[in-house]
């Protein structure tokens, strides 16, 4: 159970007592949350539960940051009362809600293991990716267009194994990857496709490989040590991998380790068992998985790494069997699932979100200095700064992120209090803003929205 997950807005912060994981509606009824997914203005979640809050809810639904809905019929299955994973994957992309896992059917319709949603109703993908029962797509990313599916499965003779693109009518084998593969990412121009592996087209790759569209290469030694990759995440442009391995490029690294491009690098110590998920923001990485220590510092299934240290959140989580597998940032929350079941005394349904200041949560008092002008607009935004040129240090900087935490646009030594800035080349959707003086110290931040 090895997922990816998707992040928003976040900033470090201390720890206080009144900060804790607390419950989302009452959480869901089930075994495990597998996959949270922000996407037009709604967090997708997904994994194997068949409640939210009381409402029946087939392995999927969606949190307004109220309320949980369903997505039709959700999600079902061909044979009653097997046993399945469920809901593993979720991306979005021009519109669509593209999911993968473990079942055989959306809205009883057949879909082996991946399906669509419009926003209104369900639809297959052909006759889906899977020709058994029981096997998985792990993963999903969009690249030059296409929709790439990764996993654990083989489809209907075509000769395709563990990893598929699709044309737009029909799936389609990927030449030279047959690799089970967990996680992907785009980055830098190229698919980046970790998991469980050794070779990619005859090149040895060591559970991590590019794909340039036309072939594969290595990073370096690739990452080693009886294990596998469960999760990628960018920050701070370079490559994280988190998950069961002991090496990265041929040095010593605990289960998580850093790509710059030419060389592999540890943080720190690592942590003392599985990394499950990842997710970042403004420079800071966030960690999941079953482990009890991070960097040495006592971390119960979650901490966050700021370039230098690691840091518990909270309590973190107890209880349950597979410990944090997906974390996600919407409405600048930060939200963790996965199979726990509490967080020191507070009990918990397999999904929780930080009650702590994050992101636009973490300025309120400051919020008055920024005046955001038109906000709805078609991606030409004026910033009005109440604050004079020598409380800014004389220049100020401003940064936008997007739903899934990627900067779109930063602008520096901005030297007026009033500016604008142009951002209609992304398409519609929520933004997020954070200004900052050239000390480093914030000025405010808060959302954006392109019509």
């Amino acid at each position: 159970m090895r997922r990816i997950l998707f992040s928003l807005f976040t900033l470090s912060f201390s720890i206080s007592n009144a900060q804790s994981w607390v419950n989302v509606g009452g959480g869901v009824t089930g075994e495990t949350v597998l996959a949270l997914y922000p996407y037009h203005g709604l967090l997708y979640a997904g994994g194997v539960f068949y409640m939210a809050n009381g409402k029946p809810m087939n392995y999927i639904g969606t949190w307004d940051g109220t309320k949980w809905d369903t997505l039709g019929e959700g999600i079902t299955q061909i044979t009653p009362g097997s046993t399945r994973e469920g809901v593993v994957s979720i991306l979005g992309y021009d519109s669509i809600l593209y999911v993968g896992g473990q079942f055989d059917s959306a809205e009883n319709m057949q879909t082996r293991s991946i399906a669509q949603w419009n926003g209104t109703s369900w639809d297959s993908l052909d006759m889906g990716i899977t020709n058994i029962h029981g096997q998985n797509v792990d993963a999903l990313a969009f690249y030059k267009g296409k929709l790439y599916a990764s996993g654990n499965f083989s489809s209907y003779g075509s000769g395709i194994i563990n990893f598929a693109i699709w044309n737009g009518s029909k799936w389609d084998s990927v030449p030279g990857a047959n690799m089970v593969a967990y996680s992907m990412v785009v980055f830098n121009g190229y698919l980046y496709v970790a998991g469980a592996f050794n070779m990619a087209s005859g090149v040895h790759v060591n559970n991590i490989a590019k794909w340039d569209g036309t072939k594969w290469d290595s990073l370096g030694n690739g990452i080693t040590g009886a294990g596998y990759v469960s999760s990628l995440c960018v920050c701070n442009n370079k490559l994280y991998a988190g998950g069961s391995f002991s090496k990265a490029g041929g040095s010593p690294a605990n289960n998580i380790a850093v790509w710059d491009g030419s060389n592999w690098s540890t943080l720190g110590l690592g942590t003392d068992a599985d990394i499950e998920a990842l997710v970042s923001f403004n420079g800071i990485l966030y960690a999941g998985g079953v482990f009890s220590n991070a960097g040495g510092t006592p971390a119960n299934e979650i901490a966050e790494w700021d370039g230098l240290s690691w840091f518990p959140i909270g309590a973190g989580f107890q209880g349950g069997t597979f410990g944090v597998q997906t974390l996600a940032f919407y409405d600048s929350v930060l939200y963790a699932g996965g199979g726990f079941t509490k967080s020191g005394s507070t009990s918990l349904n397999y999904i929780a979100q930080w009650n702590g200041p994050l992101g636009v949560n973490e300025v309120q008092g400051n919020r008055e200095q920024v005046l955001v002008f038109p906000n709805p607009s078609e991606g030409k935004f004026t910033f009005q700064l109440g604050i004079s040129n020598e409380q800014l240090g004389i220049k100020n900087t401003v940064e936008i992120y997007n739903e899934l935490g990627q900067k779109v646009y930063s602008q520096f030594s901005i030297l007026n209090p009033q500016f604008s800035i142009d951002i209609s080349n992304q398409p519609s959707g929520i933004y997020f803003y954070r200004v900052t003086t050239q000390q480093g110290e914030l000025v405010g931040s808060g959302k954006l929205t392109i019509e």
